[in-house]
């Protein structure tokens, strides 16, 4: 099982800053804790990966 991850980046350069996050737990917890449906949940995750 993968753990929770999220790192921080800045690109002074290039004037860019993000972060790569990682859900491992947190994923699993937060739909066995709410009535989400798994597909819809998991396109949410998808769009905001490719935003």
């Amino acid at each position: 099982m993968l753990d929770d991850c999220l790192s921080r980046f800045l690109l002074d350069d290039l004037d860019i800053r993000g972060a790569v996050v990682r859900l491992g737990p947190a994923w699993r917890k937060m739909l066995a804790n709410r009535n989400y449906s798994v597909a819809p949940a998991k396109g949410c995750v998808g769009q905001a990966k490719r935003g």
